[in-house]
């Protein structure tokens, strides 16, 4: 049995936001189940380009709640993550590995600067 691609109209709309663009690719390089909490440092200091000591809190706190509320519903509800909202993890699917692979080879993950 095949399994049904991700329509071409649902991965553009997935990958319009740069903080999705940027966490399929974090997902994609740790290779494992993280937190939510993880994601959001992570994701705070990749667009600081700085430590996380130099990093404002606000910025994490502000990442986290639309991981939690936005970003991670939205990615789960197209199979593209498995998010578990309850324990806070999140692991890329196969079909979101494809889909980071197939942004990655256009060169569509940059961020903005």
């Amino acid at each position: 049995m095949r399994r049904e691609s991700l329509p071409l109209d649902t991965a553009f709309d997935l990958c319009q936001n740069h903080r999705r663009r940027a966490l399929l690719t974090l997902l994609a390089d740790r290779d494992r189940r993280v937190t939510v909490q993880d994601l959001a440092t992570d994701l705070a200091v990749r667009e600081h380009d700085a430590p996380i000591t130099d990093v404002p809190g606000d910025l994490v706190t502000e990442i986290h709640t639309l991981l939690y509320h936005v970003h991670l519903p939205k990615l789960n509800g197209a199979n593209v993550v498995d998010y578990d909202h309850e324990r806070g993890h999140v692991e890329l699917t196969e079909r979101g590995t494809e889909l980071e692979a197939t942004l990655s080879a256009i060169g569509g993950l940059e961020t903005p600067s």
